[in-house]
């Protein structure tokens, strides 16, 4: 754009002129409505004359003041406007953070985001341009390293653990940023920009996590079907070595022994892998009605060993749900399983389905008619290993991970687990789920670029 020609003598005198009577202004407003006043009367008296020139001087005295305090304001709106301008970057940045695969977000030197890129908003939520950073990562050691980069002008890297819906770790990069050119501008100047990278090492803590527990849960389980094996044997070595009826009775108790081991090994397995899965949220529809049904027909043998009638519940329409169909099977094949192994001596387990509402989601209720359990144990009955009925589980070939999992699938969907239940009088086990058209549109939201300017 070609720049504007410079202001002759003569109009930079005509404009300063003009200037000093715009400050005035007020002052010969003042004169001419008292001349035009006297005139008018025709009674000039000292006491009017007085107030006249009171009014006058007033006038003059207050209207510079006010026009240079005008003229001030008006200067810092202009700077503030080409300030505001001057921090956006240009488009070529914008297209290299566009490019990259991680979370990446370009923040100017007051904390502002300026421009971030899809990864950003599918991973770490709903952030616009044009909002603080702080707004939506509040941890102090995340805001303080953004101060001490911008004074220090030095990168720096970081751990940042985001707590909620669940738990996620990064690795948080934080580099300065200019593009100016002017060779006048010391290398130690406040950057311009801070480009500010999250590497997702959710998956990484997760392992180290999962082998931890993998270690001392499989310890502490495994001992005590190990420790009676290795007693069978040395048994079945020495005094019943020939003893045809101890060595069968002493090999079936060992097999099942074994089946337990690996029951709990697939269990622990299982639930690993679903906690390495928590941050993804599931996105495909599923229908309730025919998945429940298969896994009814599938449990149906082990209800007739234990004389338990199943009862399907019947639905007008699909109830469908956000979700990953064979970690739903997994929960509804888990307490389904629980309610007839445990509920048995009700005879029946009622499985009844409730339709989304304009308030709520759709849910799933399974029901049995069996002893029920005592109200002490139910806020604990999805911790590992934890048993209400330590000997009733071991001989119904329990692991004690079972509801564990399902409480970690159905974090994972967004959905709730509600116990109901009486000493004597059975147990509920509602499954609820989160309405589906919020949860579309949310989805809906994070699939939406989001990178536009304010």
């Amino acid at each position: 754009m070609a720049a504007e020609p410079p202001l002759s003598d003569a109009e930079i005198e005509n404009n300063a002129l003009l200037t000093r009577l715009l400050d005035q202004r007020w002052a010969v407003i003042v004169a001419c409505v008292g001349v035009l006043a006297f005139w008018l009367r025709g009674d000039v008296t000292p006491f009017a004359g007085i107030l006249f020139l009171l009014a006058l001087g007033a006038a003059t005295m207050v209207e510079p003041v006010a026009s240079q305090r005008r003229r001030r304001l008006n200067a810092l709106r202009t700077a503030r406007a080409v300030a505001q301008q001057s921090v956006w970057p240009d488009p070529s940045t914008k297209r290299v953070i566009a490019s990259l695969t991680v979370p990446t977000l370009l923040v100017d030197s007051e904390g502002v985001v300026r421009f971030l890129n899809k990864a950003t908003i599918s991973n770490l939520g709903d952030i616009r341009p044009g909002q603080p950073m702080a707004l939506h990562f509040r941890q102090r050691n995340l805001v303080a390293a953004l101060a001490r980069v911008m004074e220090t002008n030095q990168p720096e890297q970081l751990e940042y653990i985001e707590r909620f819906p669940v738990e996620r770790w990064f690795s948080v990069d934080l580099s300065p940023l200019r593009f100016d050119t002017d060779a006048a501008v010391p290398l130690t100047a406040t950057p311009q920009f801070l480009l500010v990278q999250f590497q997702d090492l959710s998956a990484q803590k997760r392992i180290e996590r999962m082998r931890v527990d993998f270690i001392a849960n499989a310890s502490h389980e495994l001992r005590t079907p190990l420790a009676s094996m290795s007693g069978f044997i040395e048994t079945l070595l020495g005094p019943a070595r020939n003893d045809e009826t101890a060595r069968l009775r002493f090999l079936n108790i060992m097999r099942e022994q074994s089946q337990r081991m690996s029951r709990l090994i697939d269990d622990l397995l299982s639930l690993s892998r679903i906690e390495m899965k928590a941050h993804l949220k599931p996105t495909d529809p599923v229908d309730l009605g025919p998945l429940i049904g298969h896994v009814a027909d599938t449990l149906a043998p082990l209800a007739r060993d234990n004389d338990v009638k199943l009862v399907l519940g019947t639905w007008d329409d699909p109830v469908i749900v956000s979700g990953a169909q064979d970690e739903l099977v997994q929960v509804f094949s888990n307490l389904i399983e629980n309610a007839i192994k445990y509920g048995a001596s009700g005879q029946r387990v009622e499985i009844d389905f409730l339709a989304e509402t304009e308030t709520r989601g759709p849910a799933t209720t399974i029901r049995d008619f069996g002893p029920g359990i005592a109200s002490e144990h139910v806020p604990r009955l999805t911790e590992r290993f934890y048993r209400a009925d330590v000997e009733t589980s071991r001989q119904k070939q329990g692991t004690g991970l079972g509801l564990a999992i399902v409480k970690h699938i159905l974090n994972r969907h967004s959905a709730t687990l509600h116990i109901k239940t009486e000493a004597g009088k059975g147990a509920a086990f509602t499954v609820q789920f989160p309405r589906r058209t919020a949860s579309a549109a949310a989805e809906k939201m994070a699939k939406s670029d989001g990178i536009s300017e304010n």
